[in-house]
């Protein structure tokens, strides 16, 4: 991975971790203004804490090394997509 990242500007890798956030507002913002619930703002803070705790577990699955191993289907994807599909 230290291979490539010299080769990203870095302007690029900040503006990308900054925009990253955006589609999850919307999607909260959306799910908010078509809820036919009783309390839509319940709903948007459920989606927000949800991907809270999915990027606070792949965040701390890649600093402990998980993601490391070479394998086909890449680990990223095997212990990163399970919680989602959940």
């Amino acid at each position: 991975m230290n291979i490539f990242t010299d080769l990203v500007p870095f302007w690029v890798s900040v503006t990308f971790l900054l925009v990253i956030p955006i589609p999850i507002f919307l999607i909260a913002r959306i799910a908010r203004q078509y809820s036919t619930a009783n309390n839509p703002k319940r709903i948007s803070t459920g989606i927000l804490l949800f991907y809270l705790a999915y990027f606070s577990y792949v965040i701390f699955g890649a600093l402990q090394g998980w993601f490391d191993e070479l394998s086909l289907p890449p680990m990223i994807l095997q212990r990163s997509t399970l919680p989602m599909l959940l």
